[in-house]
C-alpha cells in the first residue's frame, strides 16, 4: 500500500516538474519572439521615418516649384504659350506636393502596435499609393517642351517659342506626341516586380526601397514565429 502511494506521489512530482519545465520553455519562446518582434518593428519604423523625411524635402521642393510657376504665369500674363507651359507644370507640381503630404500623413498614421498582419496590410496600401504617385508624376514626360520654354525664358531671357524656327517647333511637337505612348507604356510597366532593371530601379529609388524593407522586416517576424511554433 505504501509502495503504491509512493509511486503515485512520484508520478505527480514528475508531472508537476514537467509542467513547470513546459511553462518555462514556452515563456522563454514568448520572450524571444517578443524581443525579435520589437527589434524588427523598430527597424521598419526607422525605414519608414527615412521615407517620411524624404517626402518632406520633396514636398518643400514641389511647393517652391509651384510658387515659382505661379509667379511666372503672373509675370508673363497674357502670353498664352508661357501661361500654358507654366500652367501644365504647375498642375504636376501641385500633384506632387499633395501626394507627398498625403504619403507623410499615411506614414504618421501607421500603428506599430497592431498585429503584424494588420500592419503589413497598412504598408501594402502605402506601397500602392506611392507607386500611383510616381505614375502620375511620370505623366508629365510628354510635356517636356514646357520645360524648354520656361527654362530658356527664365535663365537666358530668350523667348524660344517666338524665336524658334517653324521646323524646330514642329519637330518638338512630333517628339512630344511620340512621348505619349512611351509615357503610357512606362506607367503600365512601373511596378515592384518590373522585369526591366531600370524601370524597377525607378520604383525602388523613389521610396519603394524603404517600404519594401519594412515589409521584409515584418515578414521575418512571421517566419521566426513559425519556427518557434
Amino acid at each position: 500500500m505504501r509502495r503504491k502511494k509512493k509511486t503515485k506521489m512520484e508520478e505527480e512530482e514528475i508531472k508537476k516538474s514537467w509542467n513547470t519545465y513546459g511553462e518555462q520553455l514556452q515563456t522563454g519562446k514568448g520572450l524571444e519572439l517578443s524581443l525579435v518582434e520589437e527589434v524588427k518593428v523598430m527597424k521598419a519604423q526607422m525605414a519608414l521615418t527615412q521615407l517620411k523625411w524624404r517626402r518632406g524635402i520633396e514636398a518643400a521642393l514641389f511647393f517652391v516649384c509651384f510658387a515659382l510657376l505661379v509667379n511666372f504665369i503672373a509675370v508673363h500674363f497674357p502670353t498664352w504659350y508661357f501661361m500654358t507651359a507654366a500652367g501644365v507644370l504647375a498642375v504636376f507640381s501641385l500633384i506632387g506636393l499633395i501626394g507627398c503630404i498625403v504619403e507623410m500623413a499615411l506614414i504618421s498614421q501607421l500603428d506599430y502596435a497592431t498585429p503584424v498582419t494588420v500592419f503589413q496590410s497598412q504598408l501594402q496600401k502605402l506601397k500602392a499609393f506611392d507607386l500611383q504617385l510616381l505614375r502620375l508624376v511620370f505623366l508629365s514626360i510628354p510635356f517636356y517642351f514646357a520645360y524648354i520654354i520656361i527654362g530658356f525664358q527664365s535663365f537666358l531671357g530668350v523667348d524660344i517659342y517666338a524665336n524658334g524656327t517653324t521646323a524646330w517647333l514642329i519637330s518638338n511637337g512630333v517628339i512630344s506626341l511620340a512621348l505619349i505612348p512611351f509615357s503610357i507604356w512606362l506607367n503600365r510597366k512601373l511596378s515592384y516586380q518590373a522585369e526591366i532593371n531600370w524601370v524597377r530601379s525607378l520604383v525602388v529609388e523613389n521610396g519603394g526601397k524603404q517600404i519594401q524593407s519594412a515589409l521584409t522586416f515584418l515578414g521575418e517576424i512571421e517566419d521566426f514565429a513559425g519556427e518557434k511554433a
